[in-house]
């Protein structure tokens, strides 16, 4: 007896990255809400990275801004209409809100690998050696 516990996954619609990025850029990070899809996407010639907003539904760009020298940002939703992005390079966080507009620059005592939202008010942070639960106001 066999038996087969895949889930069903069906592929819905597909873009290039060519639709996304240039051919000097990559895909760094992806995280989505119910509504946005949010990626860092990294440019290797020039060592530099921005946070790309898009709607789910039709992958239209909402905003793109930039976030620095480096490749290891990463994002999360936050509190459902604002992002949180992390920069491993400068031991910080950034507060994007809804508009694009970096709302907040908060400094971190370890360099910090990555970042999700766990509902009411708190985040989770992973760094080289812990997991940090914070709570947000």
């Amino acid at each position: 007896i066999e038996y087969y516990t895949l889930p069903y996954i069906q592929l819905n619609r597909r873009w290039q990255t060519s639709f996304i990025c240039q051919h000097n850029q990559i895909i760094n990070d992806i995280k989505s809400n119910y509504l946005y899809l949010g990626l860092i996407i990294h440019n290797d010639i020039i060592n530099k990275s921005r946070l790309e907003l898009r709607s789910i539904e039709y992958f239209q760009s909402i905003y793109s801004i930039y976030l620095g020298q480096g490749w290891s940002y990463r994002c999360s939703p936050y509190n459902n209409s604002d992002w949180i992005v992390v920069d491993g390079y400068n031991n910080r966080f950034l507060k994007i809100s809804n508009s694009g507009i970096i709302d907040k620059t908060i400094f971190y005592p370890t360099k910090p690998f990555n970042i999700v939202d766990w509902g009411q008010d708190k985040i989770a942070i992973r760094t080289s050696e812990h997991l940090y639960i914070h709570d947000c106001q």
